[in-house]
């Protein structure tokens, strides 16, 4: 079987440009093209619908617009990766669960392979936290590859299991302003 489409699922934290990294070099030397995806979790117990002012101008917007709009520039870093490589990619940012989205938009594209990153959580983390990985290896039609993340400079926890550098700034704050 040829590999041609290889899903990279991102979840914006420090150690995702090496995931993609990874996939892109996987994707160069195959000839495979990558779509990039991150979804936007809305805050559990909050409508996608809500609506806030972020800029504080007396404009407000949906919640989830917002996110998605916030996130987009932050997969700049990953789509310089793949130009680098010269590897064909695409970019999409949705709102929704992470495992759902991960296994929805591999079905849709016909993903031949899932190159995704794990904090690799044990314990009490995984189970607070979840394993997104965990699921989308469990429940995925198509090869999962995940990549160990790998503690850098820009971390603030001590370990890679307790990570919460992922999401966009937006997302904190849209979550904070919501808290009220």
């Amino acid at each position: 079987m040829r590999m041609n489409r290889i899903l990279v699922p991102l979840d914006l934290s420090h150690c995702s440009t090496h995931v993609a990294g990874q996939a892109a070099g996987l994707a160069s030397l195959t000839g495979a093209e990558i779509l990039l995806l991150h979804a936007v979790k809305v805050p559990d117990g909050i409508s996608a619908d809500a609506r806030i002012d972020p800029e504080g101008k007396g404009e407000p917007m949906r919640l989830v617009d917002y996110l998605v709009a916030d996130a987009e520039p932050m997969m700049s870093p990953y789509v310089r990766i793949c130009e680098d490589q010269r590897v064909e990619h695409m970019v999409t940012v949705v709102p929704g669960d992470a495992t759902e989205q991960i296994l929805a938009h591999a079905a849709s594209w016909r993903a031949h392979l899932i190159v995704m990153g794990t904090h690799a959580r044990k314990g009490f983390s995984r189970v607070f936290l979840g394993s997104v990985s965990e699921e989308v290896i469990r429940f995925a039609d198509m090869p999962v590859m995940t990549i160990r993340s790998r503690r850098n400079d820009l971390c603030a926890e001590d370990s890679c299991s307790w990570c919460s550098s992922g999401g966009s700034k937006g997302q904190h704050q849209g979550w904070a302003e919501l808290d009220g």
